[in-house]
């Protein structure tokens, strides 16, 4: 499943002008250490005191965040650059 998803993003990555890529590329380097530590330090039971951060929630909302902000940054940089 994983050697699908890394064959799919190399189609996407090969075609995305340089400026697009390297773009994405600063996003997602400010990104990892904070998702890396937000899931982390959630709680992995129901008996925790911050219960309601836990880990499957709290990997989802990252996921979905990170794919939404994504899309935006490659749709407005191609759209930018293209009206260059």
């Amino acid at each position: 499943m994983l050697g699908v998803f890394f064959v799919i993003f190399s189609f996407i990555t090969k075609k995305m002008n340089d400026g697009v890529f390297l773009a994405w590329l600063r996003f997602t380097k400010w990104w990892v250490v904070p998702a890396l530590l937000a899931v982390a330090f959630a709680s992995s039971s129901h008996d925790a005191f911050f219960s309601y951060f836990e880990k499957r929630p709290i990997s989802f909302f990252i996921s979905i965040v990170y794919v939404v902000v994504s899309t935006v940054i490659f749709v407005y940089k191609s759209n930018q650059l293209r009206k260059k």
